[in-house]
C-alpha cells in the first residue's frame, strides 16, 4: 500500500562516507573491498567484531549443479569463488544507503548493489 504524506520531521544523525556509516547507535567502518572492519555499538560502548576479522564479505560462488539446476547446491560450491571489491556508497538517505561492489568472474566485470 502506498501512503503519501509530507516530508519527515524526524532528524537523523546519519553520517556516510566511502569508509564509514555512523548514527546515534552504531559506528561502522569499511575497508576498500567493502568489508566491514569495525562495528562499534555506542549504546553498550563496545566493539562487536573480533580484532582482525571482517563482516559483510561479499563473494560470488560458481553454481554448476551436478544434477538439478534450480534446487541443488553441491558440496563443492566453495571451491570456485570471486570476492567482490571496490565497494562504494551510491545513495544516501536518512534510512537507507546503497553500496555498490564489483567483481570480475567468468571473464566479465559484475556489479552488485
Amino acid at each position: 500500500q502506498m501512503v503519501t504524506g509530507g516530508a519527515s520531521t524526524r532528524s537523523s544523525s546519519l553520517s556516510v562516507s566511502e569508509s564509514h556509516l555512523e548514527n546515534e547507535l552504531l559506528r561502522i567502518h569499511f575497508d576498500t573491498a567493502g568489508e566491514i572492519t569495525s562495528i562499534f555499538d555506542k549504546t553498550r560502548n563496545r566493539e562487536t567484531l573480533e580484532a582482525g576479522r571482517t563482516a559483510n564479505r561479499l563473494i560470488a560462488y560458481e553454481d554448476k549443479p551436478m544434477e538439478w539446476d534450480a534446487w541443488d547446491i553441491d558440496r563443492y560450491f566453495e571451491e570456485q569463488f570471486w570476492p567482490l571489491s571496490d565497494a562504494k556508497p551510491l545513495v544516501f538517505f536518512p534510512a537507507l544507503t546503497v553500496l555498490s561492489a564489483n567483481a570480475v568472474y567468468t571473464g566479465k566485470n559484475r556489479n552488485h548493489r
